[in-house]
């Protein structure tokens, strides 16, 4: 497999990740 694929699919699970830990911490996340 192409590191470059990998790398872009490990960016997007990063993402991913950071979308959902912010939508349930919203009101810490906002108020930093």
């Amino acid at each position: 497999m192409d590191k470059g694929y990998v790398l872009r699919g490990l960016t997007i699970l990063v993402w991913i990740a950071l979308i959902i830990y912010a939508y349930f911490n919203e009101e810490g996340f906002y108020n930093q």
